[in-house]
């Protein structure tokens, strides 16, 4: 019968209950660990700037910023269509930690991924965006003079506006289904927001019409 045993936060599972017999499988329980919990402390952070009622840029400030600790990103930010541009709604850059409300203004066209996630719903990743070809021409250029490698894009489900999350590395570090998985939740929380703003603006002015 295996029996498992834990040493120093390694797991390790022995054929024949002889330490160190060939048979042992180990994993690393500490980086594990490590792992969960700065998932778990990036997922409440991110639930207490939806229900904290600051205003919806200062919200969304909050979940890029902590979408970029998370994934030790260069950048991360939400980015909402506006007329024939798409704006960056809110951004954090991990360099100074500066929380940005610049609108950011990237054209409507095919060649963004921006745009392409607005338009299909759907999530984009890039090993490294600096080197697409022809297809991605704006977005290849962004990442030049931006110095961005790897890029994940996800849609935020909201019910009307065309609104999306982004998270970009200033190295190739691909981003994994784990990571588009938890990004999502993000997303998710940031939906909420911009429908509680929405129904809050919805009933001031049906308050301001009585």
């Amino acid at each position: 019968m295996p029996r498992i045993t834990t040493h120093r936060y390694r797991l390790a599972i022995y054929g024949d209950g002889t330490p160190g017999d060939g048979g042992c499988v180990s994993e690393d329980l500490e980086a594990l660990l490590t792992a969960v919990r700065r998932r778990e402390k990036a997922l409440a952070g991110v639930l207490r700037a939806v229900t904290s009622g600051n205003d919806l840029q200062t919200v969304l400030l909050d979940i890029a910023a902590a979408a970029s600790e998370l994934f030790e990103a260069k950048t991360a930010g939400v980015f909402v269509l506006e007329g024939d541009e798409i704006g960056m709604y809110a951004e954090f850059a991990a360099a100074d930690g500066e929380l940005l409300r610049t609108r950011w203004p990237r054209p409507n066209d095919r060649t963004s991924s921006l745009a392409e996630v607005l338009r299909e719903r759907s999530v984009i990743r890039f090993d490294d965006q600096s080197a697409l070809g022809y297809e991605y021409a704006q977005s290849r250029g962004a990442a030049t003079v931006q110095g961005i490698k790897s890029a994940v894009y996800v849609p935020v489900p909201t019910g009307g506006a065309a609104v999306g999350m982004c998270v970009f590395r200033g190295v190739i570090d691909p981003f994994t289904d784990d990571d588009v998985t938890l990004l999502q939740s993000f997303a998710a929380q940031a939906a909420n927001a911009v429908e509680s703003a929405r129904r809050a603006l919805h009933l001031l002015f049906a308050d301001l019409a009585i």
